[in-house]
């Protein structure tokens, strides 16, 4: 596959986050951007109404080995998302990361973090693990483990080699409820609070939201519990 055919099967949401990261990290490390102009500040947010820092910080890392595998997770994972559990609803995609950006800014603003894009692309990781139909997955050393445990085996990966995963464990966290309120509550409680906004439709063209009216039906999330129990082998979770 040549480099344009790679570029050109990226999904349009997936390919603005990709791109913007890769640029906004390799030009900051280059000297080219000021990088402290982009990052999430209390300070600046909220008394220089620098709003534009809510959506930048997501895409700036620190250049290294941790940064190879961000941008290996943000592609894979974000691709099938789009592609595959989204296909045809570019706009509930983008609700669904607006969704993410909106909590993990409430949460990095508190804590504070000035950079989110880790804990995004976790959130993204997570609710693949509860939407594929895959039995198994594979992890380092060839271990085969359950989807919905796969990204708590990164959880542990990342501690292990050194790091704190507190962000990756927001991204859990609020995946899980973005889970919780879109999969599970139209089920139970026949609900749904967290409907995409019209707006976002009218601002794409209809054909990247062909399929906005006909999203998978929820399974049966009963008795649900955040282990992921009780949940049929091979099914979608």
């Amino acid at each position: 596959m040549s480099f344009q055919q790679f570029f050109n099967d990226i999904p349009p949401v997936t390919k603005v986050l990709f791109v913007g990261s890769i640029g906004a990290t390799v030009l900051g490390a280059l000297g080219f951007l000021n990088l402290g102009y982009f990052t999430l500040n209390f300070h600046y947010l909220i008394y220089k109404i620098q709003v534009w820092r809510i959506i930048t910080n997501v895409f700036i890392y620190g250049l290294g080995l941790p940064f190879l595998m961000s941008m290996m997770l943000l592609y894979k994972f974000s691709s099938i998302l789009e592609k595959e559990m989204f296909n045809g609803r570019t706009a509930d995609y983008i609700w669904f990361i607006l969704f993410g950006g909106f909590f993990l800014t409430l949460i990095g603003l508190w804590w504070p973090f000035a950079v989110l894009g880790k804990g995004l692309i976790f959130m993204m990781v997570y609710y693949w693990s509860r939407k594929t139909s895959q039995t198994v997955v594979q992890m380092m050393f060839r271990i085969e483990v359950k989807p919905i445990y796969f990204p708590w085996g990164l959880v542990a990966i990342r501690f292990l080699l050194g790091g704190v995963p507190i962000l990756e464990i927001m991204g859990i966290f609020v995946g899980h409820l973005y889970f919780f309120l879109k999969d599970v509550v139209p089920y139970v409680y026949d609900k749904n609070l967290i409907k995409t906004p019209s707006f976002i439709y009218n601002l794409l063209p209809a054909h990247l939201n062909q399929n906005a009216n006909n999203a998978p039906a929820p399974r049966n999330y009963n008795n649900i519990v955040f282990r992921g129990n009780g949940n049929r082998l091979g099914g979608n979770n």
